[in-house]
């Protein structure tokens, strides 16, 4: 059984560093080096804990032992708009191809709906 949550404000410097790494290996050849060479984890991690600050904050996480495998930040919408989009998966080189990402976009639509959302942006 995969323990996908919601994560919480002890793990923004996990969450961080996952954004950072998945950034750095999936786009490998396709954002500039020098872009990538410059992400630090530790600039990141007080942006995430604003986002889990945010009382009705979608950034979900899938944990394995002491160690996040994957994260999704939703990118704030418009109030009432019963629409919302996904800003990114980041999921560890170690935790791809494992259908991690598949089981977290599943719970994070599962949440959308259970909150009356009915459109939704990848």
């Amino acid at each position: 059984m995969m323990n996908i949550r919601k994560a919480m404000m002890e793990g923004a410097k996990a969450i961080a560093a996952i954004y950072v790494e998945g950034r750095k290996t999936t786009h490998e050849g396709i954002v500039p080096a020098e872009y990538l060479a410059q992400l630090n984890a530790s600039e990141k991690e007080q942006l995430w804990q604003c986002g889990l600050q945010q009382p009705k904050h979608s950034i979900l996480s899938r944990r394995t032992t002491a160690k996040y495998a994957g994260l999704f930040p939703e990118a704030k919408t418009a109030l009432h708009t019963g629409k919302k989009r996904i800003y990114a998966i980041c999921l560890l080189k170690e935790a791809q191809k494992k259908r991690y990402g598949t089981k977290l976009v599943k719970a994070l639509v599962d949440e959308f709906q259970r909150e009356g959302i009915r459109s939704l942006t990848v």
